[in-house]
């Protein structure tokens, strides 16, 4: 009787554990999933901040004062980039058009999740299809949001076409 009754303890035990294991495991899963959901949200909303900053943002550097009836009288390809002349565009707050952020890095930290680290590309796409990139001045400009962090299992990206 006696090792009947420890077989049943042992096999408690056992039972007791699997359960803990399986508890733990989970709440593990749960927390983890938590803080990549978390690090999604904050991620969205970075990126959504700076492409709120360039949709404020002229069309192109010739379409600030002027008004532009051919593509051809647009930035080139290129020169997609913060401008040099007249006015040398060094830090973001003399940014004036939405290509100025071709190229454009920023990281911002919160005490929470780390660092958030923003890269925007902008480039020149076609009407047709606007998820390809075209080297030849349209009216339709795509930027390219990233953003990455530490607790995020991907890079999140984010689009913005703007028409002129």
């Amino acid at each position: 009787m006696f090792s009947g009754q420890t077989l049943l303890v042992i096999g408690g035990l056992v039972l007791l554990t699997f359960a803990m294991l399986t508890f733990y495991t989970s709440e593990g899963n749960t927390t983890t999933m938590t803080i990549f959901n978390e690090a999604l949200i904050t991620a969205t909303g970075i990126g959504q901040t700076v492409i709120e900053e360039m949709a404020q943002k002229a069309f192109d550097e010739n379409t600030i004062d002027q008004v532009v009836d051919s593509p051809d009288s647009l930035t080139l390809p290129a020169d997609l980039g913060p401008d040099s002349a007249p006015v040398n565009e060094i830090t973001i707050d003399l940014y004036d058009d939405l290509d100025d952020y071709n190229g454009y890095t920023r990281t911002d930290s919160l005490s929470r999740l780390g660092n958030f680290h923003v890269k925007v590309s902008v480039s020149y796409v076609k009407y047709e299809q606007p998820d390809s990139i075209v080297y030849t001045r349209t009216f339709y400009k795509q930027a390219e949001v990233t953003v990455t962090n530490e607790f995020m299992v991907d890079t999140l990206t984010l689009n913005y076409t703007a028409s002129y």
